[in-house]
């Protein structure tokens, strides 16, 4: 591994890579930050004591890790485990500061994209001589990818989060005579077409201001990402793209998408049946559940179409949260013993979690899906299966600068919504790219 000092650069990406709220201190609500288990620190010659970072979420994500959390103090005795709950902001300022000088916690939580960046500035430990080669096993070959570095795995994943899905109306599907949700292009095309009406949208697409959902569309359009592993060449000047941007076209010059989208991070124009189908993150299906229980009860929930309709593409990114132990950690024994009895070792622990989130965040592990499919109610939940077939062959969020996602974004924009020649400007995005990988030498950046 080349050996980098730890940077103002670096620093900053931990500082500015997350937008949330600030630290609300446990003594002052029940549902925010605050330690667990300070009252219990290791004694001379006593339990020894772990810290962890951990980011906080909503009211019930926190009570469930609260309450695991006090359950591993209580079933062994030789540890002592103290957490901290904080919002990503806090807890990147934070960890900056702690990592400068020495004294970051033994474990703490981030997100997969972070990974390489940590690895590669030797901020975070390789983890394959701390847990037993069954445990990376047990994660999906693409997870494995997620959390590896140059060889080495550095993370124990904790819940995957799928980018996109479809959501679609079965009952405005039966009314039409539309027998089955579209697997391919041209499916979801003629779906559209039949479900529009002059009070109705037949589909709503992502926005051209949110690149996020379309590294998948062109991921499924041309079987690769946008640059390069190596980071020395675009890859966006290519037929593939050409036909993502032809159909999207289509589906704006015929009025069958609104030429103003809802935003993609949510659902709310969907339960106000503005759209008979919509993409948006597996997220949105607690926000239907919880305000539009009467729309959720008629709405199917699938994998994004694609050209051919072969399962095994990639049709979304996936991303979510895993746990790292700090470069210079003291206590490595206890850390992976807190890891393997959360995350690695009863699954039924996890299972009970993923139950928790209606599935809208799914287990990187085989053995608890396996466990969930044995469950009666979760066996068959729309949700699970979905993400599920999703998952197993979604991408990772892209690393590269956001540049050139935005770059890409902006030619969609111009040939789909200006009438700009696809040709040219696919041929300009793919220069502007190159000059960001000379001006930003990419190249001695990628992270394989």
């Amino acid at each position: 591994m080349k050996r980098k000092q730890c940077s103002t650069r670096i620093l900053a990406i931990l500082l500015l890579a997350v937008m949330m709220v600030g630290f609300v201190p446990l003594q002052e609500s029940a549902s925010f930050g605050g330690i667990l288990g300070a009252t219990a620190a290791s004694a001379e010659g006593g339990p020894t004591k772990i810290l962890l970072w951990n980011e906080i979420f909503e009211d019930w994500n926190y009570n469930f890790f609260s309450q695991k959390f006090e359950e591993f103090n209580q079933v062994q005795s030789d540890y002592v485990l103290e957490v901290e709950f904080m919002t990503a902001d806090v807890l990147a300022s934070r960890l900056a500061a702690a990592q400068a000088s020495g004294n970051a916690p033994d474990i703490y939580m981030t997100r997969y994209n972070f990974l390489p960046s940590l690895a590669n500035n030797e901020l975070i430990m390789p983890l394959n001589d701390v847990f037993a080669p069954s445990v990376f096993e047990d994660y999906f070959d693409n997870v494995q990818d997620m959390i590896s570095y140059n060889g080495q795995y550095y993370a124990i994943p904790q819940l995957l989060e799928t980018m996109q899905v479809l959501y679609y109306r079965k009952d405005l599907f039966e009314e039409a005579g539309i027998m089955e949700a579209p697997k391919t292009w041209d499916e979801l095309y003629e779906a559209a077409k039949a479900l529009t009406t002059p009070d109705r949208f037949g589909l709503m697409v992502p926005g051209f201001d949110i690149y996020h959902p379309f590294w998948s569309w062109s991921w499924i359009a041309t079987g690769h990402s946008l640059i390069n592993d190596t980071w020395t060449e675009p890859t966006i000047n290519n037929e593939g793209n050409r036909k993502l941007a032809a159909f999207f076209k289509k589906l704006y010059d015929e009025r069958l998408v609104p030429e103003q989208p809802s935003p993609f991070v949510h659902i709310t124009a969907f339960g106000d049946e503005q759209f008979a189908m919509q993409f948006s993150g597996s997220w949105s299906w607690n926000n239907l559940k919880n305000n539009y229980p009467e729309i959720a009860a008629v709405t199917g929930v699938v994998p994004v179409p694609t050209l051919d309709g072969k399962p095994g593409t990639p049709t979304s990114t996936v991303g979510g949260y895993c746990y790292v132990l700090d470069a210079k950690n003291k206590n490595v024994e206890g850390s992976a013993a807190l890891l393997n009895w959360l995350i690695n070792d009863d699954p039924a622990i996890m299972a009970d979690f993923f139950k928790l989130t209606n599935f809208t965040k799914t287990s990187p592990r085989r053995a608890v899906e396996a466990l969930l499919n044995r469950d009666e109610a979760a066996s068959v939940d729309p949700m699970l299966i979905a993400v599920s077939e999703i998952n197993r062959n979604a991408i990772s969020e892209p690393i590269f600068p956001a540049d050139i996602s935005v770059t890409f974004m902006a030619a969609l924009a111009d040939i789909v919504l200006y009438g700009v020649d696809a040709d040219k400007a696919f041929a300009d995005a793919d220069q502007t790219i190159r000059d960001l990988i000379i001006q930003n030498d990419l190249p001695a950046k990628a992270p394989r």
